[in-house]
């Protein structure tokens, strides 16, 4: 993405996507502030009300940022896709560059901070969702009724 594609959000809301639970953190987009940051469990209702809150305390547009838009992270895309939020997703070998530059030790909290971080300080490391058929395509899937019980199956 290009810094002036960005200019329209009010928070950045990245998202450590995990198999059980999902590590949360929206940032302001001014000051890069956190505005909450917590987990939601691999359920729809719970991804759907974290995503709510986060929008709530930010502003009008948000961006949600992933670092997994397949397998894990589809039904969290599905959802923020629901909901009318853009999605947008961070590429593995570009964001082990970025967490180098942090020089943090690695926790979900963490990396869900760099993750939003890096939507509202670095939008060239991210992409849309909607700009990758392929992601779209998965998103979609992950919608039908034989994906959310076998998401629901993975959880400890």
């Amino acid at each position: 993405m290009k810094r002036s594609e960005i200019v329209g959000y009010d928070v950045f809301c990245g998202i450590d996507v995990g198999k059980a639970s999902h590590c949360m953190v929206a940032l302001d987009r001014n000051c890069g502030k956190p505005l909450t940051s917590g987990s939601a469990a691999q359920d729809e209702a719970e991804i759907r009300k974290a995503l709510a809150k986060a929008s709530r305390l930010g502003g009008a547009r948000m961006l949600v940022t992933v670092d997994q838009c397949g397998s894990f992270g589809r039904p969290t895309v599905a959802v923020a896709k629901d909901m009318g939020m853009d999605v947008a997703h961070i590429p593995p070998r570009k964001f082990r560059q970025v967490a180098e530059t942090y020089g943090e030790d690695k926790t979900d909290v963490i990396d869900a901070f760099i993750i939003a971080d890096t939507a509202r300080s670095a939008p060239r490391n991210i992409e849309l969702v909607g700009d990758r058929p392929e992601a779209a395509a998965e998103s979609a899937a992950s919608r039908t009724p034989t994906i959310w019980p076998r998401m629901r199956a993975w959880r400890p």
